[in-house]
């Protein structure tokens, strides 16, 4: 049986895919209970294959159930921003691997920085914009 949390889940990333315009997308959307070293005190994660349309998005529940349900509306369009982005995030780590070796780390390292930069920016006026549409009685799609 499914948890209120994942089901709230499931709904927020579902809404954020079609307002990114990516039901062409599969989505595998996930809810666990902690999360590796690596992930920090991150509230959610995204992996995604764009040359099949993939992506698995998932909610680490012990920071999600501590948030707002307004935070985890930002969370999940944050991780659905990053599928956004997921084509263009590729062709610039080709790239990158086209420079000298020793520039790489740098290199790739300041693409992440930008891109999570990018990401909240796009976060903030996506939401911005439902937020807008809802006062206007506009339907968003």
């Amino acid at each position: 049986m499914e948890s209120r949390e994942h089901k709230q889940w499931v709904k927020l990333v579902k809404k954020w895919q079609a307002h990114f315009w990516l039901l062409d997308w599969v989505f595998k959307i996930d809810t666990v209970d902690g999360r590796d070293a690596e992930d920090g005190d991150t509230a959610g994660k995204t992996t995604s294959q764009p040359a099949y349309k993939q992506a698995t998005v998932t909610q680490f529940s012990d920071i999600t159930r501590k948030i707002t349900p307004e935070d985890l509306d930002k969370t999940a369009c944050h991780e659905v921003a990053h599928v956004f982005w997921a084509e263009l995030i590729i062709f610039i780590d080709q790239l990158i691997d086209q420079i000298p070796e020793a520039a790489r780390p740098l290199a790739k390292r300041v693409n992440e920085e930008i891109f999570e930069k990018t990401t909240t920016r796009l976060t903030q006026v996506m939401v911005r914009m439902e937020q807008l549409a809802k006062s206007s009685k506009t339907k968003v799609p």
